[in-house]
């Protein structure tokens, strides 16, 4: 029917290397504002956190990049 939903709105291809791509830039931006928060902080139980934090996004960087590259290994494997 005319007018529907359907026919203004559309997920586009390859959806969620997209969205993980957007994921990996925000949390390299995070992991500056950490570096340079840890560049001006002097009291060891923030910095202690800091470094929790740090190494959290770090993982999640990293775990992010690997499935990155897993979805494009897949996109790639679909055009053939």
């Amino acid at each position: 029917m005319p007018g529907e939903r359907q026919d203004f709105f559309a997920i586009r291809p390859h959806p969620y290397a997209a969205l993980v791509e957007g994921q990996i830039k925000r949390l390299e931006a995070r992991k500056e504002v950490i570096a340079e928060a840890k560049a001006t902080i002097t009291n060891e139980q923030t910095l202690a956190k800091l470094a929790d934090l740090d190494q959290f996004y770090t993982l999640y960087y990293e775990s992010s990049k690997d499935l990155l590259k897993q979805l494009k290994s897949q996109i790639h494997g679909h055009k053939k």
